[in-house]
């Protein structure tokens, strides 16, 4: 564990050793104005920390992706992975990893996708 940086129904942002760790809990958006107000809430505790490693968990995140959702993420994802050295994100299903990989593609990040979260500890801790 690491010094929580932002913690919410939503979110749990922890400043670690190794990288800075964006957990999404399993509790859903009750609406878009919602996730948009804790984006910009995440992203304004994640911009002094932009210069280090970044590894956001997303294996308990509940599957969304009607169109209303689907736009409103476009605008606000790349906020998240911005200005990071390394980004890995750990997922629960190969079906979600192909998903967060065209987002990632889509967003033009480089980012490991993977569901090894072992794997994405050993890619944020390279120096």
């Amino acid at each position: 564990m690491g010094q929580v940086l932002y913690q919410s129904e939503y979110y749990v942002l922890e400043k670690r050793p190794d990288a800075i760790h964006l957990e999404r809990t399993s509790t859903p958006f009750p609406d878009l104005g919602v996730l948009e107000s804790e984006s910009h809430a995440v992203c304004a505790v994640l911009d002094p920390y932009r210069h280090t490693a970044m590894l956001m968990d997303l294996r308990r995140a509940v599957g969304r992706n009607d169109p209303e959702f689907e736009t409103k993420m476009k605008v606000l994802r790349p906020n998240l992975t911005r200005g990071f050295p390394r980004v890995a994100i750990v997922v629960s299903s190969v079906i979600g990893r192909m998903h967060v990989q065209r987002h990632m593609r889509e967003d033009r990040v480089s980012a490991l996708v993977t569901l090894d979260e072992t794997e994405a500890l050993q890619y944020v801790s390279k120096r």
